[in-house]
């Protein structure tokens, strides 16, 4: 058995580099790696220079999968697709490059860890070769591998720069981070949203508490008529200001967290803001994997401004299909056999309105927040499910159950390199849960083997 997670703590890898092009198999043959290869000739006029920059973009630039301009000179890039036995002879050849370089420009190889410039929220350090004269740094580069996917495949992300180039990166990070936090801030995007069960005002795409910054395949809703989903899975046609049309997967509506890193939405639900029309107040309303969206439209910008201030309801917070202000609905329960009537206690000893818990063996495939081949990436994780719930009524030797909560717990024996941030003593909140063929969620009903519950401790 196994369920996605939904993981409540930010997790990201470089959202935004989608590995498209790279080859399925983590395997390469001696040609791929010939033509895949940082080794350097020695004789090169590339590293008789004290221009490191242009040494490094020359060098290494050709050999990426994709690069990262900044003002339109490549400063890191990406190499993915083989395993890591590979991305330990790329380590050895960068070291060697950087060696015959620092040997002309009269300087000294220096090994260390520093945060990396394209994963540094998510990995606090990573390897670095840095070439240095006397009290002078000439250059580092950074380098890091990241697995993804079943087979192991490594991805290599590398950047260069000097202290120069450094200094000028973290002034576009500040002017980022400032346009960013005051994007958060803004009032809107406000518009009308159709589901399968109604039309709905929204008065923001995120939280009460923030504003997302989304953009639909790269499109701001500034620019944006409206987007409708085309069928169950998984186009969505935007309509833009302009006049145009685009149809493109859903998985291309991303949530902007930091610099270089975004997060697709998936179990944890596309949020809106709804407002009562009537009432005027607010309430927070998620799609899982945008289940039940049927349209979105958006006002006019000039209208956004007026929505005002959020006013949170009693309703607060709910879940599109499993959870609504009034009344939630419950996910169907097997029928009572007519011969068994509900009882005041359950025959294997629960008494009604018992907290009861069971244990199954499970795994879960935890989103990385980054594309490879063209498809999220995901870490299977291994361990067990434990099933809440509350005993309701029995006909033995079953009993039924009102499911109250989905906890995965991680098999600590398991190496993974994704650190993943989990609260409640390493327990993963899960969204559903597929037992016995059935999708489970909180609130749903379930029949089962009294024999296979157990009083929670």
């Amino acid at each position: 058995m196994h369920s996605r997670v939904k993981i409540v703590a930010f997790f990201a890898l470089g959202a935004l580099f989608s590995l498209h092009g790279l080859p399925a198999s983590a395997d390469q043959s001696d040609g791929a790696a010939r033509r895949n290869s940082f080794a350097v000739d020695r004789r090169s006029e590339m590293f008789r220079s004290d221009d490191f920059m242009t040494m490094a973009t020359n060098w290494i630039a050709p050999i990426l999968t994709r690069t990262y301009p900044a003002d339109g000179i490549p400063t890191n890039g990406i190499l993915g697709g083989w395993n890591t036995a590979w991305t330990e002879h790329a380590h050895r050849d960068l070291l060697g490059g950087v060696t015959v370089f620092c040997e002309h420009a009269g300087g000294t190889v220096r090994e260390e860890r520093r945060a990396h410039p394209m994963l540094e929220s998510v990995i606090r350090t990573s390897p670095a070769i840095a070439c240095v004269r006397g009290d002078t740094e000439l250059g580092t580069i950074h380098l890091q591998d990241v697995i993804v996917g079943e087979k192991g495949a490594a991805v290599l992300y590398l950047a260069w720069a000097t202290p120069v180039v450094n200094a000028e990166r973290q002034e576009r990070r500040r002017a980022w981070q400032e346009n960013f936090e005051r994007s958060e801030q803004e009032l809107g995007p406000s518009g009308w949203v159709q589901t399968r069960e109604g039309r709905h005002r929204f008065v923001r795409i995120g939280t009460f508490e923030r504003r997302h910054v989304v953009y639909f395949d790269g499109i701001d809703p500034k620019d944006l008529v409206s987007v409708t989903w085309l069928s169950q899975c998984c186009d969505v046609l935007l309509k833009l200001r302009d006049g145009s049309e685009r149809t493109v997967n859903e998985g291309r509506i991303s949530r902007v967290l930091a610099r270089n890193s975004s997060s697709s939405y998936g179990l944890d639900g596309f949020p809106l803001v709804i407002r009562d029309t009537r009432t005027q107040t607010d309430r927070e309303l998620k799609f899982p994997n945008y289940q039940g969206l049927v349209s979105i439209t958006f006002d006019p910008v000039s209208e956004w401004s007026k929505a005002g201030t959020i006013r949170p309801s009693t309703a607060q917070r709910s879940v599109a299909g499993a959870t609504s202000p009034s009344p939630p609905p419950i996910a169907p329960a097997t029928p009572r056999p007519a011969t068994q009537p509900a009882s005041p206690a359950v025959s294997s000893g629960f008494a009604i309105g018992t907290r009861i818990c069971r244990t199954v063996i499970s795994s879960v495939d935890v989103p990385l927040n980054f594309s490879y081949l063209g498809r999220r990436a995901t870490e299977r994780l291994h361990g067990s499910t434990t099933i809440t719930g509350f005993a309701e009524a029995s006909a033995p030797p079953r009993v039924q159950v009102r499911v109250s909560g989905l906890r995965f717990m991680r098999d600590p024996s398991q190496q993974t390199r994704a650190e993943i941030p989990t609260s409640n003593s390493g327990q993963l909140s899960l969204d559903t849960f597929e037992l016995d063929g059935s999708t489970l969620r909180v609130g749903s009903i379930i029949w089962g083997k009294a024999s296979d519950w157990t009083d929670c401790e």
